[in-house]
């Protein structure tokens, strides 16, 4: 949250998001929690276009890998299917608002452990 990252994307010199401020020299830093929000659907909506990865099981599995140490992947898959009322293995449509602020708000959960942004801070990237 500090990093205004609720998802925790890594850094990598090969993106170059908007609203980017650096690196804490793991993750990246941005400008705003919209930038922050911003980013993480832009990954996840290249998860469908370049992967076909359609359903939250798939996309927490490139997300959130079981083969990265220390990674409890099902339970990730788990509560952000409980928390955001969307089955696991049905498809999702990301550029339907009202799925990804519940799947972005789960994320934030499993990620820093808050919830209760307002649906407007996560809806806010889409102004960006």
């Amino acid at each position: 949250m500090r990093n205004n990252n609720p998802l925790n994307i890594e850094w990598s010199r090969a993106n170059n998001w908007r609203g980017q401020t650096g690196s804490d020299g793991r993750f990246a830093t941005f400008l705003t929690m919209a930038h922050g929000y911003r980013a993480a659907l832009i990954a996840l909506r290249n998860y469908q276009k370049r992967y076909g990865l359609r359903t939250i099981r798939q996309m927490i599995n490139r997300w959130c890998p079981p083969s990265e140490r220390g990674n409890d992947t099902a339970a990730y898959i788990r509560t952000v299917s409980e928390l955001s009322g969307i089955d696991a293995d049905r498809p999702v449509d990301l550029n339907r608002m009202s799925d990804v602020v519940k799947i972005l708000d789960a994320m934030t959960y499993v990620e820093c452990g808050e919830r209760g942004y307002e649906d407007d801070i996560i809806k806010a990237f889409a102004m960006l």
